[in-house]
């Protein structure tokens, strides 16, 4: 079964004893920059981007999309383990988000691997047994191979070219999935931030 992305297995993690016990974690366990954002407006949509959220996937699930609102992405494995491949938006064929999914969903294992090699993506095994964080660049169509997993995952910003590269994601998102144009959902005002207030 291949999805857009949105698998309802996402749980944003509203409990804020959790969420603050998580960021502290991140605080004392890494580097400041896997918590770097961009001030955003006090608004309901704004603390959903990078805010840590619980995400689980079940055992066969395999989807073709990006990160969570297209930003660079935080993760730690809590459960379970994903085989994911990141190929840039760019190179993969296809004039639109939605065709270039296409194209990855016709292609043989091998097909894929050689775009990603081609391409310069990367390939990675993300599980919990690592005890590590990782972090997923923005600016790239992310396939999962899911082996059940559950896992926290944030949104994190970059610098310029970062921001540049998930404003053409958000873009490219909501011209190619009518499903995400809707105003309720959190990547249509974020894109809307990004195109009236960052150059």
């Amino acid at each position: 079964m291949i999805q857009t992305g949105s698998t309802q297995a996402s749980h944003v993690c509203r409990d804020v004893t959790k969420t603050k016990r998580l960021v502290r974690l991140l605080a004392h366990g890494s580097d400041d920059q896997v918590r770097t954002r961009i001030v955003l407006p006090d608004q309901p949509w704004a603390s959903r981007i990078y805010t840590p959220e619980l995400f689980g996937q079940t055992l066969g699930h395999v989807s073709v999309f990006t990160t969570n609102s297209g930003t660079c992405e935080g993760r730690i494995y809590m459960e379970g383990s994903d085989c994911i491949v990141g190929i840039a938006y760019e190179k993969v064929p296809g004039a639109t988000f939605l065709e270039k999914r296409r194209s990855i969903v016709s292609m043989s294992p091998e097909s894929i691997e050689g775009l990603c090699k081609d391409a310069g993506g990367f390939q990675a095994v993300l599980t919990a047994s690592d005890n590590k964080a990782v972090i997923i660049p923005s600016g790239h169509i992310i396939i999962s191979a899911s082996q059940g997993s559950c896992y926290y995952r944030w949104g994190i910003a970059s610098d310029t070219m970062d921001t540049g590269r998930v404003k053409c994601m958000l873009q490219n998102i909501t011209d190619s999935f009518p499903e995400f144009k809707n105003p309720s959902y959190p990547v249509v005002a974020f894109a809307d931030f990004l195109n009236d207030h960052i150059g």
